[in-house]
């Protein structure tokens, strides 16, 4: 089952990480010994191990490599992609080419020496006048004396409107009850008649008439 070939496959990559790691510690050992013989610590020889330095396998996790069955595995086809890229990158990428070219050939020396003019322009008159005005008037408020100042009472005035003002509102109001009131079943159905007329005898004779 999938379960199976993973914890397979977990056990098989932990017994690998361990011999790796005890071929290290092995290979770390070796050179500590070394140093410690010739006292060189520039041109270390390493010489490979021997089969029997090789660190030892557990035999519960040799067993379980031995008793690994090949034939529970899938094969599994791998589809390698190469995806082309579009026309917008290969532009941008040709831009950014381009521009790393032209900053690498840059040429320093065509460059010309600028100087910077700074200029202090005068205030205008109707500037200066403008501040001017400005300084007298917070003068004048911070200078100014509030015991100049006299009490004032202020009158509240309410005037009532005039007698037409009066009878044209009471009119509107009493047309807006009326609209709002009024009751459509009270109206009566009524026949609308088209008359169309034949002339007279006489109108066809004066028609006739004026047309000669």
């Amino acid at each position: 089952s999938v379960d199976h070939l993973a914890h397979q496959t977990h056990l098989h990559l932990k017994v690998f990480g361990a011999y790796l790691e005890s071929y290290r510690d092995y290979r770390v050992l070796k050179i500590f010994v070394f140093k410690l013989h010739t006292g060189n610590s520039n041109g270390i020889i390493m010489t490979s191990p021997t089969t029997k330095d090789l660190p030892k396998i557990q035999t519960d996790l040799k067993t379980e490599l031995q008793s690994f069955a090949k034939s529970e595995l899938r094969d599994v086809e791998v589809v390698e992609k190469n995806v082309l890229p579009s026309k917008e990158d290969l532009v941008s990428e040709k831009r950014h080419e381009g521009l790393m070219k032209g900053v690498e050939s840059f040429q320093h020396d065509k460059l010309k020496r600028a100087s910077t003019q700074e200029k202090f322009l005068l205030p205008s008159a109707e500037d200066l006048a403008k501040e001017k005005s400005q300084e007298e008037l917070l003068k004048g408020v911070e200078g100014f004396h509030k015991e100049f100042l006299k009490h004032a009472t202020t009158e509240e005035k309410n005037p009532l409107p005039p007698q037409e003002a009066i009878q044209q509102e009471k009119a509107q109001q009493n047309l807006i009850a009326g609209i709002e009131s009024f009751d459509p079943t009270n109206l009566k159905p009524t026949d609308t008649q088209e008359k169309n007329p034949l002339p007279t005898k006489e109108t066809i004779e004066e028609e006739k008439k004026c047309k000669k």
